[in-house]
């Protein structure tokens, strides 16, 4: 039997759970509880593909020994021979100082981790080594100066904070120095007496009074290391305490928050990733719906469920991504970028209107990737940007959970290095979630042609064999109604796309006309 993706994915619960390895498909919901590495790492591949973390664990004769009996279909879409093999699949993306300053630290999570889906793929954390990533001086120094302009003169723009959020806090910041001291002492110092805090980078080099920030301690944490700081509190479901948003109805949030808790952003620092004054006191049904697609059907009740189980010994980290056409490490659609990214800004004057729905639009001459068609083009200009994600529960406010974004901006070029990963990179495209495209900026088929064929074209010319054919490509798959703009913007793009094919028949027609009309008179004259 020969089934198709949107069949595999109907079955992603513990009750019925199929996985795809090497493009069969299996039914391992009898066998969840007899798996070594539990039921939710099951959980974490179901309806999905496994075979790029299914090679990374076990050895190809698992297959033969345990699941050929659990075997129930082949992959429609499967080609022989294309899949990715375990040696073309990054071991680790940690630690950080691994691939640092070589253009593909952006890469790297999506390199490690090919072929998961838009889920929660949340991994465990090592907290010790790996939880935040203070970089070398060259790249430290001139993130840090943008941060410090915009804390300490545009908090409005970049803070938010609630009064009973600041003892938890001031537990983040403290769990910050406690983490830095260890990890960094030669650049960091805090005064025994008073608390105040020294950053010993030169070109970044500040004495912090403790004092100042007693009411906003994230304020100071975000003044120390690269990462936005956000802090998510765990509540009983109510239709109060919140900001209002589409699905804010009790009945709404029961249907999101299957374990009857929400997580709502109380307080955060956020710079370069998300609009937390935008966002704040919003659960997270409310700060992703409608604005990413998918975010609701695949991904909120899987968040919802791993957050009310993560506790205070456990941390965990996932990634996402997506691509733009500048270098600034802050998203030029902000508001705030007006303040420290004027240069950049002046040069892209599709980004001046600080208007954030830009990028999601689908004429041809807006978003990041304006007037791209393309390989050549994507390998010049564009560049690919990765959120590094952790999530930790606070010991003494255990209601609340740390969130830390740290963002990172590499040339798409880079991948030239590491053909493996440009294939990583190729399959992850192809398996997404359609309409999440529009929300990483290449929704057009224009340029989902263009990025898959230069991605393509630096696997095969490394020799390895390019992963296409394994599923639909993008522009053959249509975007599902979720509730999000990517319906919209998808049937926008076809109506686009459909009035430049008549245009561009009539331009034909009306060049044509003339020469058939010179033509028609010629042989009427002979006659």
């Amino acid at each position: 039997m020969r089934v198709s993706w949107d069949e595999i994915a109907k079955h992603n619960t513990l009750d019925d759970c199929w996985l795809v390895i090497d493009g069969r498909v299996y039914d391992v919901t009898s066998w969840a509880d007899k798996h070594p590495g539990g039921r939710k790492a099951l959980l974490r591949y179901a309806g999905q593909d496994a075979t790029a973390p299914f090679l990374r664990l076990h050895s190809a004769s698992v297959l033969d020994e345990v699941a050929a009996s659990l075997e129930v279909a082949q992959l429609t879409d499967a080609v022989d021979g294309a899949t990715l093999s375990s040696d073309e699949i990054l071991d680790s993306p940690f630690p950080h100082s691994k691939l640092e300053g070589s253009g593909l630290d952006a890469v790297r999570f999506e390199w490690a981790r090919v072929g998961e889906s838009l889920q929660s793929n949340l991994a465990p954390l090592n907290v010790l080594r790996d939880w935040l990533h203070v970089a070398a001086p060259s790249t430290y120094v001139p993130e840090m100066r943008m941060r410090h302009k915009l804390v300490s003169e545009h908090s409005e723009y970049v803070a938010c904070s609630t009064v009973d959020s600041v003892d938890a806090q001031e537990e983040a910041l403290e769990l910050v120095l406690e983490w830095l001291l260890a990890a960094h002492s030669d650049r960091f110092k805090v005064c025994p007496e008073t608390g105040d805090v020294q950053t010993l980078t030169p070109g970044y080099e500040h004495t912090f009074e403790r004092r100042l920030f007693r009411q906003e301690p994230l304020k100071l944490a975000s003044q120390l290391v690269q990462e936005d700081i956000i802090l998510m509190r765990e509540e009983p479901l109510s239709e109060t305490g919140i900001q209002d948003f589409p699905r804010a109805s009790l009945e709404a949030q029961q249907e999101d928050h299957p374990t009857g808790l929400r997580h709502v952003l109380v307080a955060g620092v956020s710079c370069f990733s998300t609009n937390v004054v935008k966002r704040h006191l919003l659960p997270m049904s409310g700060i992703h719906h409608p604005a990413v697609p998918g975010f609701s059907v695949q991904m909120q009740q899987a968040m919802n469920r791993a957050l009310a189980n993560l506790d205070c010994d456990s941390a965990w980290w996932r990634h996402n991504y997506m691509f733009q056409d500048f270098d600034c490490i802050l998203l030029l659609d902000h508001p705030w970028a007006k303040f420290v990214c004027q240069e950049q800004l002046q040069a892209r004057s599709h980004h001046k209107a600080a208007d954030r729905s830009a990028r999601f639009r689908v004429s041809e001459d807006e978003g990041f990737f304006k007037n791209i068609s393309s390989p050549e083009e994507i390998r010049e200009r564009i560049r690919m940007r990765a959120e590094y994600q952790t999530l930790r529960r606070l010991r003494r406010h255990k209601s609340y959970i740390m969130f830390t974004v740290r963002s990172y901006v590499a040339p798409v070029a880079a991948l030239e290095a590491k053909p493996a990963a440009a294939k990583a990179l190729s399959i992850a495209i192809r398996l997404k979630y359609k309409g999440i495209l529009y929300y990483q900026a290449m929704g057009l088929e224009r340029v989902q042609r263009a990025m898959l064929g230069y991605l393509d074209a630096v696997v095969q010319e490394a020799g390895l064999k390019p992963w296409r054919g394994q599923v639909p490509e993008p522009w053959e798959r249509d975007v599902e109604e979720d509730g999000t703009f990517a319906a919209q913007a998808e049937a926008q793009a076809r109506k686009n796309s459909n009035g430049k094919d008549r245009n561009a028949s009539a331009t034909i027609m009306w060049i044509l006309l003339p020469l058939f009309l010179v033509l028609l008179w010629k042989v009427s004259f002979e006659m």
